[in-house]
């Protein structure tokens, strides 16, 4: 797998603004939420857009737009596929910008995909210091813990 950084800058992409709920839409076509195994067999909670590299500025624009711009858009080639991929795994970003951003403008399956990871927050396979996470939203999205 080849992968690097370019940022939006390197490219020359120009800059747009994005609405989150453009965002949203791209992200129940494209986004991933999910976890990864860490230490002690602990889980870390993970948000990802990948997209063929053609959109690579539209995915540098989805982070700038979400302002999570300590992330880097990588761009790799997997089975002579060419992406353009955002990665999120910094708690604060997850917790202050993608939970409460994505969350309330998800539709169809992936709301349904977003609600089984959340609850993974509360389990004990998400490591202690995530865990909190789940208490945050009882009163502003009561509806994730149904």
């Amino acid at each position: 797998m080849k992968q690097s950084h370019l940022s939006s800058d390197d490219l020359g992409v120009e800059k747009m603004e994005l609405s989150l709920d453009f965002i949203a839409g791209l992200i129940v076509g494209e986004g991933t939420f999910y976890w990864t195994k860490i230490a002690y067999g602990y889980k870390r909670p993970v948000f990802a857009l990948r997209m063929h590299v053609r959109d690579f500025d539209l995915v540098a624009n989805v982070r700038d737009s979400l302002g999570v711009t300590r992330e880097k858009v990588y761009e790799y080639t997997h089975n002579n596929r060419h992406y353009a991929f955002l990665i999120v795994r910094d708690i604060d970003d997850i917790k202050d910008i993608i939970i409460p951003s994505l969350w309330p403008r998800l539709t169809g399956y992936k709301k349904e995909q977003f609600k089984e990871w959340f609850h993974i927050f509360g389990s004990a396979d998400a490591h202690p210091q995530f865990r909190f996470i789940y208490d945050v939203f009882k009163t502003k999205f009561p509806e994730l813990y149904q």
